[in-house]
C-alpha cells in the first residue's frame, strides 16, 4: 500500500501521542475529523497500524526494580531477624528452670481438675 500525505501526517501525529481523539488529530494536520478516521481504519485495516500502546521509561522501570529489590530485602531481613530473635528467646528459656514457678500452679490446676471431676 502507498502512503499518501495524509497518511503520513497522522502516523507522525501517532508516533507522538497515540491516545489523541480523531478530532484533535484533524486539527493538528487540518483536516476534518472524518478523513482522519478514514485514513486510520484503512491503516489499521492494511496492517500499518497493528497496536496502540505505552512504552515505560527506564526511570519507571528503575524504581520498580530499585524498589522490588528493597522489597525482597526487607522481607530477607525481617525473617533472618526474627529467627535470631526466637533462637536467642529459645536458648534463654532452656536456661530456665520453670518447674518451681509453674510446678505448684500446674499441681493445684491438676487436684482442682481433679476433685471436680470426682464431685461429678
Amino acid at each position: 500500500m502507498e502512503l499518501d500525505e495524509t497518511d503520513r501526517k497522522i502516523l507522525n501525529v501517532l508516533v507522538n501521542n497515540s491516545r489523541l481523539a480523531f478530532r484533535q488529530i484533524a486539527k493538528k494536520i487540518g483536516v476534518s475529523a472524518a478523513t482522519v478516521m478514514h485514513h486510520i481504519n484503512k491503516l489499521e485495516k492494511e496492517k500499518i497500524i497493528e497496536k496502540y500502546y505505552i512504552e515505560v521509561g527506564a526511570s519507571a522501570k528503575k524504581r520498580f526494580l530499585i524498589g522490588f529489590a528493597g522489597g525482597i530485602g526487607w522481607g530477607i531481613g525481617l525473617t533472618l531477624g526474627t529467627a535470631a530473635i526466637i533462637y536467642i528467646a529459645g536458648i534463654f528459656v532452656s536456661k530456665v528452670d520453670f518447674v518451681p514457678v509453674f510446678g505448684k500452679f500446674a499441681a493445684d490446676v491438676i487436684n482442682s481438675a481433679q476433685s471436680n471431676l470426682i464431685t461429678r
